[in-house]
Order: C-alpha cells, then sequence, then structure tokens
C-alpha cells in the first residue's frame, strides 16, 4: 500500500499561475506554500485555502514544525560591497572611537576655550 502523502494529486496557484501535480509531502516544503495557498483535486468543485483542507493542514502544521525557520540554520550574507567592519565603523565613530568619547573631548575643548577667554 502506498503513502497518499507521496501521491501527486494536489494542485496550487501561486502568482494567479496554477501549478502541479504535487504530492502533499512536496506542497509542505515547497517555501512559496503558505496556509493562504490555494489548492485543488479531481474530487473538489472549487480551489479552497490550504488551512481548510484538513489532511494537508495536518501535514503542513506537523512538518513545519519539524523544520527550523531559514534565519535560524543559515548566516545572512553581507551586501554586496560591504566589508565585515562596516557596522562596526559606525557604531563606534570616527577612527574607531565610540560616540560618547567624541562628545566628552569636544565638551572639553569648549570649556578649555571658554576659561581662556573669560
Amino acid at each position: 500500500m502506498t503513502d497518499p502523502h507521496t501521491q501527486p494529486v494536489w494542485y496550487i496557484e501561486i502568482d494567479g499561475c496554477q501549478e502541479g501535480p504535487f504530492s502533499a509531502l512536496q506542497l509542505c516544503e515547497d517555501v512559496r506554500v503558505a496556509l493562504d495557498t490555494p489548492v485543488w483535486r479531481e474530487e473538489f468543485d472549487v480551489w479552497r485555502p490550504l488551512s481548510q483542507v484538513w489532511e494537508l493542514r495536518e501535514l503542513f502544521d506537523k512538518r513545519r514544525k519539524q523544520t527550523p525557520p531559514e534565519s535560524e540554520h543559515q548566516t545572512p550574507e553581507p551586501p554586496a560591497g560591504s566589508s565585515p567592519d562596516d557596522g562596526a565603523v559606525l557604531e563606534m565613530g570616527w577612527n574607531g572611537f565610540p560616540w560618547f568619547v567624541w562628545a566628552l573631548l569636544i565638551l572639553l575643548g569648549l570649556l578649555m576655550l571658554r576659561a581662556l577667554f573669560s
């Protein structure tokens, strides 16, 4: 006996285009498929959101809980043309000093000028 989740009987609609057939397992692994994705099979008279098809919804929820989100297992690449130190330089200020060090130096300079000219 074959697993019904492996039979390619499901069709989906993505961005106005109908695609398929897919198995239920393929639908659950496709990153384009969400709970509001319209699905259809031969027994249906109308397209339905995946969330309203209990056999897909149950499998979808179970498979998505087992798979960690993309952000948990992959480090995003830095934007093209940037170096790993770009963020640190912006946060630290000129020449790598924190912004408050510069603020203190400017304040001390102003106080010295005031004392000199008063």
